[in-house]
């Protein structure tokens, strides 16, 4: 081999190294860009809430970024306190995957009458008056609600009031990657009485189990691409240079 095929095969390998080194940089920041515009868009995400079968659905976005990351950056002092506490407090849990919390709340009318001539009371033009020791018993009458109860009235020197109630909901909550990478959890629960005030969530990155070169690999397989058409193109312009002499 002569020292001018010796340069070309030199110049060839600068080549390929130079477009491994731009297209793994424009890589690098394509996803810094994407993952960090959708933090952003998840830390100012709204609570929406969708019903579906009589299951209200309750969504926002979680944000997916390193704890520290996201407390030294200058986003991160916009935030209101709530937020700020929170995270700061995500910061110190060692092993951290992923954290949600939510706030509810459950407003409602308690009603129901005595049953008709059980402690009847002696009605007059202003008033009505029940004997000494007379118990008035109240009960939801509404099976749908998912709070039951039942309460006990009893009229005496001093009042008792006794108040039994039994509360069954169920909560399911759910991680959905979204389109754009974006990460939206779900809140689904079976009263649609109970409301979500506020949403605040929190997600690590998220990293497939692979051995470091696939890791590696998988990271660069855009670029290996790309490569190996240099590859086809440089090597073939030079294997006809070659017999071209």
């Amino acid at each position: 081999m002569q020292k001018k095929d010796i340069l070309y095969v030199f110049v060839i390998l600068a080549l390929l190294m130079m477009n491994y080194y731009s297209m793994n940089k424009i890589n690098s920041m394509s996803e810094k860009f994407d993952t960090y515009e959708n933090t952003i868009s998840a830390l100012n995400d709204s609570v929406t809430l969708t019903v579906k079968n009589g299951i209200n659905n309750w969504s926002q976005k979680a944000p997916e970024i390193d704890i520290n990351d996201l407390l030294d950056s200058e986003f991160y002092k916009t935030l209101s306190a709530d937020q700020q506490a929170y995270y700061k407090e995500l910061s110190k849990i060692k092993g951290l995957l992923s954290s949600t919390q939510a706030e509810l709340s459950k407003q409602g009318e308690l009603l129901a009458q005595i049953k008709e001539g059980q402690n009847p009371g002696v009605v007059s033009n202003d008033s009505i008056s029940f004997k000494l020791g007379t118990k008035l018993p109240f009960a939801e009458t509404d099976t749908t609600k998912k709070l039951q109860w039942d309460a006990l009235v009893t009229l005496d020197k001093n009042i008792d009031f006794k108040f039994n109630y039994k509360y069954d909901v169920k909560i399911q909550t759910t991680y959905v990657r979204q389109k754009d990478k974006s990460i939206l959890v779900n809140y689904k629960i079976d009263d649609p009485e109970l409301k979500v005030n506020n949403m605040q969530n929190y997600i690590i990155p998220f990293d497939e189990p692979k051995s470091k070169f696939g890791k590696w690999f998988n990271k660069n397989k855009k670029t290996f691409n790309i490569i190996g058409g240099s590859v086809l193109f440089l090597g073939g312009g030079y294997l006809g240079y070659t017999l071209a002499k």
